[in-house]
């Protein structure tokens, strides 16, 4: 490795960035805007003075070396620190950030994240994520990384290995809540011709995978939280929106920033036009909707009778009426 990737390397790993991870419709975007309009995350090349790209770099890291793409576009089009990113990383072989991706490998290494931390090393992939943020920071014009990409929940191991001192917000929901915002937003979807069918199939999710994931996410939140309490951050959707103040003040305290009241009360004109989650353009305020609009009685109880003991391990309390005819 060349001494200045080697350095570069080891002045990022101790640096402090936040990675706003989470169950997926449970307010990462919310938290995410809210988060840029402090000074410390705030990105100041942004047109709009914030910028909601999910870089997925934890996800591809392979994608981080083509101009095209979510982590070109969280560097916010910056075509020279994307050339002096490629630069720094020509001493790591490219064909290694592709192994992560592979399926028959993953399987092997998901049954230990000793495991998978040391095949992310021998990848050279903290090398390559530190660099790639190293110059993400400066094209975007931040003080201090802040990125938000849910699916990153499955990579907490990876993302403390490449920093250390990384902060991990991890947002939660009621099961409820949650699939009924898939049904809503697949609604809005139908109606739109310009969304790729891609997220048209992941809004279809149906119950029975829902339950899956959302079980699998909750215990990864919950491990990584007992194991990690100074790394780990659960937040709870309803807390965020029903008591910003408050929640705000314990997000800002455990990421080591100064709270500033000002962000709650901030709204995003840019997305005031964009129907498939308006609420993006208000500040933080509590969410009216009700899953009885988007689900069935029955559907509802299927999804809480299967997921009974996590809801109870999490502290959900179960709010449908009916009696599932059949657990999905």
């Amino acid at each position: 490795m060349k001494p200045a990737l080697r350095d570069e390397s080891s002045r990022m790993e101790t640096t402090r960035p936040v990675f706003v991870v989470g169950i997926a419709r449970s307010g990462t975007s919310i938290v995410y805007r809210t988060l840029q309009h402090h000074p410390s995350f705030r990105p100041a090349n942004a047109p709009d003075g914030f910028d909601l790209t999910e870089s997925r770099a934890f996800v591809d890291p392979s994608g981080l070396r083509t101009r095209t793409g979510p982590a070109f576009r969280f560097m916010l089009g910056d075509e020279g620190r994307h050339r002096a990113f490629l630069a720094s990383v020509e001493s790591i072989p490219a064909a290694l950030a592709g192994l992560q991706a592979n399926r028959s490998v993953r399987r092997v290494l998901d049954r230990s994240p000793r495991a998978r931390v040391a095949w992310w090393k021998s990848c050279r992939n903290h090398h390559l994520l530190r660099l790639f943020f190293a110059h993400a920071a400066p094209a975007r014009g931040v003080v201090r990384i802040v990125e938000k990409t849910p699916a990153h929940l499955g990579f907490l191991p990876e993302i403390l290995a490449t920093f250390p001192h990384a902060k991990l917000l991890c947002l939660h929901r009621h099961p409820l809540e949650v699939f009924s915002s898939y049904r809503r937003r697949l609604a809005v979807a139908e109606g739109l011709p310009d969304v790729p069918q891609a997220t048209r199939n992941w809004l279809r999710m149906s119950a029975e995978v829902f339950c899956r994931a959302y079980r699998e996410e909750v215990w990864t939140i919950l491990r990584a939280s007992a194991k990690r309490p100074a790394a780990v951050l659960p937040i709870r959707y309803a807390d965020f929106t029903g008591d910003p103040r408050r929640a705000f003040r314990e997000i800002f305290e455990f990421v080591g920033e100064p709270f500033d009241a000002d962000v709650l009360e901030r709204d995003a004109p840019a997305l005031a036009s964009w129907t498939q989650d308006p609420l993006l353009a208000q500040p933080v305020t509590r969410n009216e909707k009700d899953w009885r609009s988007y689900l069935d009685e029955s559907t509802a109880a299927a999804i809480e009778t299967r997921l009974a003991d996590v809801m109870d391990e999490i502290g959900y309390r179960r709010s449908s009426d009916g009696r599932p005819e059949r657990a999905p």
